[in-house]
């Protein structure tokens, strides 16, 4: 293995999911102070409250990936790069959605008490054995906030900080009012991670093109012969 594939992009985002998971230890210490001192019962009418907690709802990212599909016309192998991107988003949020509602059941964590904390309460499987209602691990709202933002950060980096401020804000509204452990909402943040990765490999693939925000340059023996495609506007 050369020193290349050991500092490459790749190489780079597999040690930071593997950094995130190796602190999912420490965010399940942190649950008890996190209960204890971060506590604050939020309006969830508040308009400030829904602000940051719709960004875990999957139909706002519909919107969103409608208006990236209308938006990015530039071209992508057969089709537009905004499609591409559109159908990735979703399908990622769809995905790292669905594998949350399983991890929920296999874990059966149940969600905190608002008074008293008790660390570890699972759900016996034979109450409720199919149903993730009350079920904590990990947060779906933080599971789909995370994925979006980070699928649409990889797509288009400029836009990175805003969504991951967005996302993080819905995951504290499920950590403030305690409807939600610390270590729930790290849980999602290691899901999204992973399902982000696989998707922006994917869409690399697909499109055999760099990040859509990065203009590309020609490769091969006519690189050299053809002008830079980047111009100043």
């Amino acid at each position: 293995m050369t020193s290349g594939s050991l500092d490459g992009p790749r190489a780079r985002e597999l040690r930071t999911g593997a950094g995130l998971l190796l602190l999912l230890p420490v965010a399940i210490a942190l649950d008890r102070w996190t209960y204890q001192a971060l506590y604050l019962p939020l309006a969830s009418g508040a308009d400030s409250v829904r602000m940051f907690r719709i960004a875990g709802y999957f139909f706002v990212w519909v919107l969103i990936a409608a208006a990236v599909w209308r938006l990015d016309r530039r071209p992508c192998c057969r089709w537009l790069r905004g499609q591409v991107a559109a159908v990735g988003l979703l399908a990622g949020i769809g995905a790292a959605a669905g594998l949350g509602s399983g991890l929920k059941l296999l874990v059966r964590r149940l969600r905190p008490p608002v008074d008293g904390f008790e660390l570890f309460v699972w759900r016996p499987w034979a109450e409720r054995s199919f149903d993730a209602g009350g079920l904590s691990f990990p947060s779906g709202h933080a599971t789909v906030a995370f994925t979006g933002a980070l699928i649409l950060g990889r797509l288009y980096s400029p836009l990175r900080p805003v969504v991951l401020l967005w996302a993080t804000g819905c995951a504290l509204t499920r950590i403030l009012p305690r409807h939600h452990y610390f270590s729930d909402t790290w849980g999602s943040l290691i899901l999204a991670w992973s399902v982000a990765f696989l998707i922006w490999r994917l869409y690399l693939w697909v499109s055999g093109q760099g990040p859509a925000d990065v203009p590309q340059r020609p490769s091969g023996p006519e690189a050299g012969s053809q002008p830079s495609q980047i111009t100043n506007r």
